[in-house]
């Protein structure tokens, strides 16, 4: 069966210039809720796991 829609989530982070560990465990939250909610596509913004 092929799937005709594409659910697209854009994920907005903060950062935290103090832990990577903390914004790898942001960003696995984000991921978590959007598998929850059938995202096919999550987007996050460019360096958000490094503040680089």
């Amino acid at each position: 069966m092929i799937k005709k829609s594409l659910a697209v989530g854009i994920a907005t982070v903060g950062y935290n210039l103090d832990s990577l560990d903390a914004s790898v465990n942001t960003h696995i939250a984000l991921i978590e809720k959007a598998h929850d909610q059938n995202i096919d596509l999550l987007v996050f913004p460019a360096n958000s796991l490094t503040s680089g």
